[in-house]
């Protein structure tokens, strides 16, 4: 019998999954990649969150270092406005001292100087002279608190700053002076457009000029008692004690963040402070429309991606989802950088940042442009070695947890060595980590530039006037002592000595010419002749200077080079300013010996020609540079000292400057800015 074989009672069976367990699965995917999706939405907004705080702190920090700026320049307008009333008050007190003061020179001295009155009081407060004698309504009597003030040992000088006009609408701006016959002269000027001035740079025009920005909401600057400024579409705000949000930055010293709703919109607020002493914050509001639109649309992409998943699968989806996320949440980035990255892009100072660590973080267009770099090729790398001329100030706030400002610091930028004012600022973390430190660099060469000629100008115009004075005083009675002597030398004839005793009247007679012809030629210097303006080509002027001074630098064996732009015309006097150029040009001569170098240069900006004339000479100490303007300065044994100071006078009457560079046994160099387009005057 053949054998059979039977079928195995159990057979393997092949697994195959239920449609719940399917169900499971894809449902399970579906939320482990919404999960993500959502882990990645909240991950960007932290970014996005970590983005507008670092862009509101430059913000902040640059609204600080702008409104400390406006104070300082208001500052130096009211410091030279005193030093140039209190610079005529001097003259008119010496003038009144030596008994030569008058009522007509009173009113001729405020016409000149755009004073708006002068008063003279005697020592028991009356008055005894002034510039205007008009109308019933004129003060009569010195303020009992002035005379008082005045009196006291040491109060030679007062500004008496902003007081309001006793008989007319308006403000005023007063110095006193002491007189040494007793009194006080008393000088005032219209102050309104000194107030108006302040006003247009204080801090709160600053606010309304960055509120306009797109992206932001609203900045307010508030202490515990008040709103101090706004931007314009604030109407109320909460108060400090009210919510203890806006106590903690007062706590800690480090800014706090929060989202809010803002008039019916969600706003992202940042809150720091800025004055310690007085619990003063400042809070700065962004818009986050942009935010809570990628939010919505990766939900949106997350939920669709999750249908999709019973159709191509859960792999597919997951890519699918991230990459749409990405993509979404780039964009979003992109316009916050857009938006509030523009405000720091448009600013006229340098902004650098970094973080603890000293690695650049933050560089705007200003700063690159100003120290030639590009901000993707140093991100990330250390300060020192791509901005060292800055580095420093910041390190030293990194290493000392300390905001600082320094003024007038000499930096290394793409014009050479430039004048700055640099502010850096500290940026902490709750628990007081310093974690970034931004610099805001202003360049201020072309603001010390005019300075030091407008002092130089007003100091040379100060001592021309009260020498002027004083030479009238000397000339008469030195043409009496002249004619004297002319008459003993001519008329009387001495029984002895006569040899000698015609030799004493002849030395008398000849000093007092010369000294006649000194005075003289000061009283031409103080008394400028007007400028008879044409159009002039500055190049012909320089090429004419380059030629008279060719043979005396031919014999001394130095050679005259000239580089010349091809300069436009501009109204000018001619005359003037070749004198200018010759005198600077023989000097130079006087300063070089065998195988130096003198360059005669010109070239023009859109605004201004430019003139350096230099040599390879001797060149002059710190000490007599910081002199050689000064009127009867001199390093020559025969010169008189007048020379620079009548070149300083031309070229401040043709609203130009000058500049000198010197270094001993090196060479010295003369820049003279020449403004374009003025038109005849």
């Amino acid at each position: 019998m053949a054998k059979t074989f039977e079928e195995p009672i159990f057979k393997p069976q092949r697994f195959v999954p239920s449609g719940k367990l399917f169900i499971t699965i894809t449902i399970a995917l579906a939320v482990i990649l919404i999960a993500s999706a959502l882990l990645d939405i909240f991950g960007a907004r932290r970014e996005l969150s970590h983005v507008l705080t670092q862009q509101a702190e430059a913000l902040i920090a640059a609204i600080d270092a702008g409104s400390n700026k406006a104070v300082e320049s208001y500052n130096l307008v009211e410091a030279l406005t005193a030093e140039r009333m209190l610079s005529a008050a001097r003259l008119l007190e010496e003038m009144d001292y030596r008994g030569a003061l008058e009522e007509s020179f009173l009113a001729q001295t405020a016409e000149r100087n755009n004073i708006f009155r002068i008063n003279i009081f005697a020592a028991n407060g009356d008055k005894v002279m002034s510039s205007f004698r008009g109308g019933p309504k004129t003060q009569t009597t010195a303020p009992a608190d002035l005379m008082t003030a005045i009196n006291k040992k040491g109060n030679d000088e007062l500004v008496m700053g902003f007081r309001r006009a006793q008989f007319n609408r308006g403000q005023r701006f007063a110095v006193a002076k002491r007189r040494r016959k007793g009194g006080v002269i008393i000088l005032n000027i219209d102050a309104d457009d000194m107030l108006e001035f302040r006003k247009s740079i204080g801090l709160g025009k600053l606010l309304q000029d960055i509120a306009a920005t797109e992206g932001i909401r609203y900045i307010v600057i508030q202490d515990s008692s008040r709103i101090v400024v706004a931007t314009a579409n604030v109407d109320s705000m909460s108060s400090i004690a009210s919510d203890p949000f806006l106590a903690e930055p007062l706590k800690t010293g480090a800014p706090a963040t929060r989202f809010i709703n803002y008039l019916q919109e969600k706003t992202f607020e940042i809150v720091q402070e800025i004055n310690p002493r007085s619990g003063t914050i400042i809070r700065v509001g962004m818009a986050t429309q942009h935010v809570r639109d990628a939010e919505r649309a990766a939900i949106i992409r997350a939920l669709l991606s999750s249908l999709l998943l019973l159709i191509l699968g859960a792999v597919g989806s997951s890519l699918l989802i991230s990459s749409q996320n990405y993509k979404t949440l780039k964009n979003a980035y992109d316009r916050i950088e857009s938006y509030t990255g523009s405000i720091l892009e448009n600013m006229t100072d340098g902004v650098i940042a970094v973080n603890s660590n000293g690695d650049i973080t933050l560089v705007n267009t200003s700063a690159e442009n100003m120290f030639q770099v590009s901000t993707p090729q140093i991100r990330g790398k250390q300060c020192s070695a791509e901005i060292s001329s800055i580095c420093p100030y910041l390190q030293e706030s990194l290493t000392t947890g300390k905001n600082k400002i320094h003024f007038a610091e000499n930096i290394r930028t793409n014009k050479g060595e430039r004048i700055a004012n640099i502010s850096v600022n500290i940026v902490k973390s709750r628990d007081d980590r310093v974690y970034a430190v931004f610099a805001v660099v202003k360049d201020v060469s072309d603001q010390k530039r005019l300075e030091e000629n407008l002092k130089r100008k007003n100091r040379i115009t100060a001592m021309g006037h009260l020498a002027s004075g004083v030479a009238h005083e000397i000339r008469n009675p030195l043409n009496a002592i002249g004619m004297i002597a002319q008459r003993l030398k001519a008329e009387f004839t001495p029984k002895n000595n006569i040899e000698e005793y015609v030799q004493l009247t002849s030395t008398v007679i000849g000093e007092t010419r010369r000294i006649n012809e000194i005075i003289r030629q000061f009283l031409q210097f103080t008394r400028p002749g007007e400028l008879n303006k044409q159009p002039v080509n500055i190049g012909n002027l320089l090429q004419q200077t380059a030629i008279l001074i060719e043979s005396p630098a031919k014999l001394r064996g130095v050679k005259v080079i000239q580089h010349m732009q091809q300069l436009p015309d501009i109204y000018a006097d001619a005359g003037k300013l070749k004198q200018a150029f010759l005198n600077i040009a023989q000097n130079a001569v006087a300063a070089c010996t065998q195988g130096d170098t003198i360059t005669i240069a010109g070239r023009h900006t859109a605004d201004s020609i430019i003139i350096d004339l230099s040599d390879t000479g001797r060149g002059m100490s710190q000490e007599n540079l910081n002199k050689i303007f000064n009127l009867y300065f001199t390093t020559k044994e025969s010169g008189s000292g007048i020379g620079l100071s009548v070149v300083q006078q031309i070229i401040s009457q043709h609203d130009g400057t000058i500049e000198v560079q010197s270094v001993e046994n090196q060479g010295t160099t003369f820049t003279i800015t020449l403004p374009k387009n003025r038109g005849a005057r």
